[in-house]
């Protein structure tokens, strides 16, 4: 009896973890706001010469063996121009605007997609979302777009 009152209470509970709402969350509370890195991409931006891109990538999750990965460190550059700490996301930053749905854009950023079976394992992901409120960057898209999205690049002439 105590078997099936112990499977029911598992039941029940991973029914209740499954139903959760995992809305973004940030795990800390002190770091600096977006208007800061606003500010520093602004600062690249100038220094760039016309009719140029920059584009950073973050750091990849390194494996240390089999299930078992280093503590993750974002690349410094790419943390300070946008605050965001999480692998697999870019940014580019475009010295002239480009159009995409007709408005004008200076700045990009792809981020990891949430997949709620993944964050519990690896903790909860900011998304889209997140990435906006943190970054202050307003065109945000799904890593898993980037080469669909290949119109944004520039070409060669």
């Amino acid at each position: 009896m105590k078997i099936i009152i112990a499977s029911v209470f598992l039941i029940l509970q991973s029914g209740i973890l499954i139903g959760q709402d995992f809305k973004y969350y940030q795990y800390d509370k002190d770091l600096l706001p977006a208007s800061f890195h606003t500010q520093r991409r602004d600062e690249v931006r100038k220094k760039m010469p016309a009719n140029s891109v920059a584009i950073l990538f973050s750091n990849p999750v390194r494996n240390r063996s089999i299930d078992m990965d280093y503590t993750y460190h974002q690349e410094p550059n790419f943390y300070y121009l946008t605050g965001f700490n999480e692998p697999n996301s870019v940014l580019i930053i475009y010295k002239d605007s480009i159009s995409i749905n007709d408005q004008s854009v200076h700045e990009i950023l792809f981020v990891p997609v949430r997949e709620k079976s993944r964050e519990i394992w690896n903790g909860r992901r900011a998304g889209i979302e997140g990435a906006k409120i943190i970054s202050g960057i307003r065109t945000v898209f799904y890593s898993e777009d980037f080469l669909k999205r290949s119109s944004l690049f520039p070409t060669p002439h």
